[in-house]
């Protein structure tokens, strides 16, 4: 079963299965509820969260279906449900 969005806090590391592509990134199905719906929800990963070189397309690197794995939460929106990954190192704090 799901977990609740109000679980998953910043920082988290998730993993999720690739459910659609978009022209600024790529929908992963992930196992948390997203506004009550009990099977899991979807959470952007943004072309500019993938790497750190440039992803003009992310359908050259992965396919729909494919589990991705080490993602990090960067954004929670708990009143909206929406979600925000990156597979990117975490950066320093700026100064």
């Amino acid at each position: 079963p799901a977990l609740p969005l109000t679980e998953l806090k910043l920082g988290s590391k998730v993993e999720g299965r690739v459910a659609a592509f978009t022209d600024f990134g790529v929908f992963i199905k992930i196992n948390y509820n997203f506004k009550n719906k009990g099977n899991g929800g979807f959470a952007l990963l943004h072309n500019s969260q993938i790497r750190d070189e440039p992803v003009l397309d992310a359908k050259k690197l992965f396919r729909i279906g494919t589990v991705v794995k080490g993602l990090r939460v960067i954004t929670v929106n708990h009143a909206k449900g929406e979600v925000g990954l990156s597979l990117r190192d975490k950066r320093g704090k700026r100064k």
